[in-house]
């Protein structure tokens, strides 16, 4: 039923309300949700028009005009818009819901290059805009490089199935036979089904690490090194994993880590993470680049369901501040700075699935890019220690985060800095290739200023590895506060939705049950480096 619904190509659903919210600003919460495109090259062929200032964003704004606001409606047929190709032909045309947009005027202000934009010329670029973007997303750039010429005759099912490509048709039939939810019996198997049920480039992006994935290999592997010391004839019939992260309730020693472009494996995106966090009372932490917008997972979100933000810090300071505010605005719980991505990192399997389906030719006038060169491209690379003054100061009743340390030396500065928590983590390996595993960081930390961290109180999480219960078990001997997965909650998402991600959720919490009445356990409070021997290298 999940995957049916899925996977149904109809053009003639595209709503006429998601249009109108394109022409002109909307007012929610108090906040006028204007909206600029930056175009960004994602893989093999989609227009990502990064949304550079909204509820949601951050790139520079611009001023709409009424002329702009309100285009006068003209009806196109398909044909004609296939005929404008290049400005030579009298503009470069695209369709995004049913609505035709002349971009001619901002090839040149691509970040990805133009080359991205003219192989999709004259073409329905719905289902590769829709997925990454949050449904404000087109708004001030009219007028602005981008021009509305009218709209077009909706097409009709039946025309829009004629024109399914190989690899749609590939993963409508592999959805039509994805089994039931409780098929999975590990986090594995997540990524398994998903190796069928995702297009190249969305598989590309989830999974990818930088350049030859060492780093990734090596998180995991490094689990391997620790050893567990079980004690037997104890008690534990009962068990509880229930914990506290930030001084909110967790079931579970787990939350969900701020991971992109979610609706690239299904059309509820991070709606499906809200959902799941809420039904199993575990936390998510918001990506920065979420394809959904604040709004539309606050929609979702439970009442005093606590919600942590990412904060990517714009290197325009006037718009780093619009952003915080925005998630305060909508009541996130704490702030997670990301400190690990100055840049974007080398992420080759992106790279190759984008040459792939649009090879570079020598009348090519763009420039290539990782998705994640494109991504990080607002980021501010000078950001700095000083900066984590103002940020506090713009948002003293939440608390603050640091996410990306990849050595003992930053964690110390962060905890010396009265950061609330920090996060070890070499961003899943997707970034410097060649960090220490976090959990190695962990160990060192924990051992060597032991004194620092009871004198502070500082929490600490980590990502990057997780498996199974029984990493989860290591990294709080070793004396984390709770661990991240992100990989694993957009590979269950997109399967199954709200109920992948619940399941994912259970298969961890069973395992961590387990292992800690194997271990001689009962609670969280009670494991502690005596249940475990780190191996040396």
């Amino acid at each position: 039923m999940i995957a049916s619904k899925f996977v149904k190509t109809s053009f003639t659903r595209l709503a006429a309300s998601t249009r109108q919210s394109f022409s002109k600003p909307t007012s929610r919460r108090g906040l006028v949700a204007l909206t600029t495109l930056t175009a960004v090259a994602i893989p093999s062929g989609f227009v990502y028009f990064r949304p550079s200032i909204s509820l949601d964003s951050q790139a520079h704004p611009v001023k709409m005009t009424p002329e702009t606001t309100h285009p006068e409606t003209r009806v196109l047929s398909r044909s004609e818009v296939s005929d404008h190709k290049s400005p030579s032909d009298g503009g470069l045309w695209v369709i995004i819901d049913n609505a035709v947009y002349d971009v001619s005027n901002f090839l040149d202000q691509h970040p990805g290059g133009s080359g991205i934009i003219e192989s999709n010329a004259g073409k329905d670029v719905t289902k590769l805009f829709k997925p990454i973007h949050p449904p404000n997303t087109i708004g001030t750039h009219l007028g602005q490089g981008v021009e509305k010429v009218g709209d077009c005759e909706p097409m009709g099912e039946e025309e829009a199935k004629s024109l399914m490509t190989d690899e749609e048709k590939r993963i409508s039939e592999a959805r039509s036979k994805l089994g039931h939810v409780d098929t999975v019996v590990n986090l594995d198997d997540f990524e398994r089904v998903c190796k069928d049920i995702l297009s190249k480039k969305a598989l590309a992006y989830y999974s990818s690490g930088s350049d030859d994935e060492g780093t990734i290999r090596s998180n995991v592997s490094s689990f391997s090194r620790i050893l567990f010391k079980p004690r037997v004839l104890r008690k534990v019939k009962d068990v509880s994993i229930e914990t506290t992260i930030l001084g909110h309730p967790s079931s579970s020693p787990i939350y969900i880590s701020p991971a992109a472009l979610a609706r690239l494996g299904n059309e509820d995106g991070e709606m499906n993470l809200t959902k799941g966090a809420a039904q199993t009372g575990i936390i998510q932490v918001i990506s920065s680049n979420a394809s959904c917008s604040l709004d539309e997972m606050c929609d979702v979100r439970k009442e005093n369901q606590p919600l942590f933000w990412q904060y990517y810090v714009n290197a325009n300071r006037d718009l780093a501040y619009k952003a915080l505010q925005n998630a305060l605005d909508h009541k996130m719980n704490s702030i997670w700075v990301t400190v690990d991505a100055p840049v974007g990192g080398k992420r080759e399997a992106d790279l190759r699935v984008q040459l792939e389906e649009n090879p570079p030719t020598n009348e090519s006038s763009g420039k290539g890019g990782s998705t994640s060169e494109q991504m990080f491209s607002f980021v501010d690379p000078n950001l700095s220690w000083e900066d984590l003054k103002w940020m506090k100061e713009r948002a003293p009743d939440v608390s603050f985060v640091i996410k990306g340390i990849g050595s003992v030396e930053d964690a110390v500065m962060a905890i010396e800095a009265g950061m609330n928590g920090i996060v070890i983590s070499n961003h899943g390996g997707r970034q410097l290739n060649g960090g220490i595993p976090p959990i190695r960081i962990l160990e060192r930390l924990t051992t060597q200023h032991a004194d620092l961290l009871a004198k502070h109180k500082t929490e600490i999480f980590l990502d990057g590895g997780i498996r199974r219960g029984t990493d989860v078990l290591k990294a709080l001997c070793l004396g984390a506060t709770a661990v991240g997965l992100g990989r694993t909650f957009l590979y269950a998402q997109s399967a199954w939705g709200t109920e992948g991600v619940v399941k994912a959720v259970e298969v961890m919490n069973d395992e961590i049950k387990l292992g800690m009445r194997l271990l001689g356990v009962t609670s969280l409070t009670e494991l502690g480096p005596e249940y475990i021997e780190v191996l040396p290298m």
